[in-house]
């Protein structure tokens, strides 16, 4: 094995664009390899940032906010239920606008994520209409 490790050295010395060219492949192999698995961990394997996803359910109907309270007295098999929209709006200064994705969401939301504000806070029980967390 050591002699064939000489050879393959010897035969790199003596043509130098070979050597460049092995030398290219192998780093953008190794760099492609390293940005493939970073992004199927991303995607894939690393966990929600939520207290317990395998707790969860996500159920798709429509319920007005105001009558929010008379599901979350029927849905008491549920620990938690709260509710979102996704809505967005253009936002215009002295630039060009810019559209910017808003979710409204119920003042349990955080609660029932088990998530919390890296600074400040997020929205507790009886907070007015124009709290905003921004993230």
């Amino acid at each position: 094995m050591l002699t064939e490790i000489n050879v393959a050295a010897r035969r790199l010395l003596q043509d130098r664009w070979s050597a460049a060219a092995a030398i290219l492949v192998g780093a953008l192999g190794s760099g492609l390899n390293t940005a493939v698995f970073a992004i199927a961990y991303g995607v894939l394997i690393r966990p929600l940032p939520y207290g317990d996803p395998s707790r969860l359910a996500v159920v798709d109907v429509s319920v007005p906010f105001v009558r929010l309270d008379d599901w979350r007295a029927r849905l008491s098999m549920f620990e938690h239920v709260t509710a979102y929209t996704q809505e967005g709006f253009s936002v215009r200064g002295l630039g060009e606008p810019r559209f910017l994705p808003v979710a409204i969401v119920d003042d349990t939301f955080f609660q029932t994520l088990e998530s919390a504000a890296l600074a400040g806070r997020t929205f507790v029980r009886g907070d007015s209409a124009g709290v905003a967390v921004l993230s």
